[in-house]
């Protein structure tokens, strides 16, 4: 019967019917929906807010992505240019003690015929003609060994004056690569501020969100005893409307029953 009331109450307050009698309770009940109607529009304003704040998250975050994609565009070929440059480098490097063991070994060379000529000119047995076909041999032998000397020191020359160059080019690679990671560190920084920022709102707007929704629910827990006395003020004057009949002959059914039950008890 109660339960029925309460709904005798609330079908009342919905249908706008109003008596003089239930106007204390009325005001009350206007007075928390009021209340209500602010926290509800509190509540979807923040779900605007926070549909809002995440619509710009994610716009703020493809901007910066687009922008580090950008950085990584410019920085590849330079990277890629380094990384050639290097291997040419240690090309180099290996060149250069390369054309170093080689000349060691001309060098080698050179002193084993020089060495040679000497044992030659001292020799008394060589008669004059083949001291002097061998003292050419010789002298062949030292000219060719100069001459390839000769190419492998402008060999390494030139390789000496080509690694100076490498290695700065290798710094200008290395100074726009790194200008690039200071630009792609400065973007993510942004971004990671900006996504902070825009949490921060949006975890404001939940809390927000949770007040007005548990205002909701202290206001709906408010009324519904204004409804059972609604309810009872309703039902003790009868206002005549369709659609509170039906609760009218549901609740006389329970006083019936209830009439029905006290006098069985009584019997007992």
């Amino acid at each position: 019967k109660e339960e029925l009331i309460k709904e005798l109450g609330k079908e009342t307050w919905k249908e706008g019917i109003r008596i003089e009698q239930s106007e204390k309770v009325d005001s009350e009940l206007i007075r928390l929906e009021e209340i209500r109607s602010t926290s509800q529009k509190e509540s979807e304003e923040m779900d605007s807010k926070i549909e809002m704040f995440n619509d710009q998250l994610i716009e703020s975050s493809k901007k910066y992505e687009e922008l580090i994609k950008e950085q990584d565009a410019e920085i590849k070929p330079y990277r890629e240019k380094m990384t050639e440059a290097k291997e040419k480098e240690n090309l180099i490097e290996l060149d250069l003690i390369q054309k170093q063991k080689d000349i060691e070994e001309v060098e080698k060379s050179l002193e084993a015929v020089e060495k040679e000529a000497k044992e030659i000119e001292e020799n008394p047995k060589l008669s004059a003609d083949e001291n002097k076909t061998k003292e050419k041999d010789v002298r062949e032998k030292i000219k060719n060994l100069e001459n390839e000397k000769e190419k492998i020191q402008k060999k390494l020359q030139d390789l000496r004056e080509e690694k100076p160059e490498i290695e700065e080019e290798i710094k200008k690679f290395h100074r726009r690569i790194n200008e690039c990671d200071r630009t792609v560190k400065k973007i993510e920084k942004e971004n990671k501020e900006q996504r902070r920022k825009f949490q921060k709102d949006i975890k404001e707007c939940e809390k927000n969100k949770v007040k007005a929704q548990k205002k909701i629910k202290e206001i709906e827990m408010q009324k519904e005893p204004l409804f059972e006395n609604l309810g009872r003020i309703i039902d003790e004057f009868r206002v005549e409307d369709k659609k509170l009949s039906i609760l009218y002959s549901r609740i006389d059914r329970a006083n019936i029953s209830i009439q029905e039950i006290e006098k069985n008890i009584q019997n007992l």
